[in-house]
């Protein structure tokens, strides 16, 4: 191996060190990320490459999306809870140092965890059967009439 990357979810903040690292060893090192983004109702995960882990127009947005990731994480809490999960966020919490960062794969870990799923792949199964239930019924509707 001659070049190495880190490419985190939605963060730049382990670059200097990673880039240390890969020098120390002989190798070449390439700033990356892997911004999460929805786009036609899929989460899509875009890698970016050779990236500027200092530029500012890229760190306000990696901001804004990990923003999204908290709320977006809360709201699955709470939808859990509706369904007679409680303390779906908090149990999820564990599995992350960062709330900022929280994913689905923190709440399959607690689910698997709490005895709700046998593994996190029975998790993330689900979870795609019930998308693309909720995408082909908004996909049949009509537009509406003004």
């Amino acid at each position: 191996m001659t070049l190495w990357s880190l490419t985190d979810h939605d963060q730049l903040g382990e670059q200097r060190e990673a880039r240390e690292a890969a020098e120390a060893l002989g190798m070449g090192y390439l700033a990356g990320v892997e911004i999460s983004v929805t786009w036609a109702s899929r989460t899509v995960h875009v890698v970016g490459m050779n990236v500027d882990p200092n530029d500012e127009a890229l760190l306000k947005g990696l901001e804004s999306t990990r923003n999204g990731r908290a709320a977006r994480g809360v709201a699955i809490g709470e939808a859990l809870a509706a369904v007679g999960i409680p303390n779906a966020y908090e149990g999820a919490l564990r599995f992350t140092d960062d709330p900022d960062m929280i994913s689905r794969t923190h709440f399959a870990r607690f689910l698997v965890e709490a005895g709700y799923a046998q593994s996190t792949s029975e998790v993330f199964r689900a979870i795609s059967a019930r998308a693309s239930r909720v995408s082909s019924g908004i996909a049949g509707q009509s537009s509406p009439t003004p």
